[in-house]
């Protein structure tokens, strides 16, 4: 079962990576919106029954000027009354902006998509995903932003997120 996860994670990986440097390249030849694709790192706790924590890296792609499409893959720890347990989780969200141009330095949105996940201690189960959020001011000398979430989607949830900051947009 630990094989077939590892194959699937990195699968997905190579998959989401293939797919968004495509679309990031038609992005640049039509004159790109804010940037094309930018990576984002991200751990969440969840509550379903008993907490468990998710790590997952991916990118984000523009599709209009207050819309970005995320696909992420990840791994992480469950803990159930058997013990601790690996899981691999891939999810591919929806992100709208309230204030896409950054006019002020903290900046709210909302997600919407959907997720699958497996482990080794249940079957592989498909999810949705909502999620409220809020965008902090450039960091790291202003290559990247921090962001809060809390919402629905595998359990009960909250995030820490990592992005990389787009020139003159969030």
């Amino acid at each position: 079962m630990k094989r077939r996860l590892r194959m699937l994670a990195a699968l997905c990986t190579v998959f989401a990576m293939l797919l968004l440097t495509s679309t990031a390249d038609a992005q640049l030849r039509r004159g790109g919106i804010a940037g094309g694709v930018r990576m984002e790192a991200r751990t969440d706790v969840r509550w379903s029954g008993a907490p468990d924590v998710q790590g997952m890296l991916g990118g984000a792609l523009p599709l209009d000027r207050a819309v970005r499409l995320a696909f992420l893959a990840g791994a992480g720890v469950e803990r159930n009354h058997t013990g601790n347990h690996a899981s691999i989780t891939g999810e591919v969200h929806a992100r709208v902006l309230l204030d896409p141009l950054a006019a002020r330095d903290y900046g709210w949105y909302a997600v919407a998509g959907m997720g699958y996940r497996a482990a080794e201690s249940h079957s592989p189960r498909a999810y949705l995903v909502m999620l409220g959020g809020v965008e902090g001011p450039r960091i790291l000398g202003g290559r990247a932003r921090l962001a809060m979430e809390a919402g629905v989607g595998d359990g009960v949830r909250l995030g820490i997120v990592l992005r990389a900051a787009r020139p003159g947009a969030r």
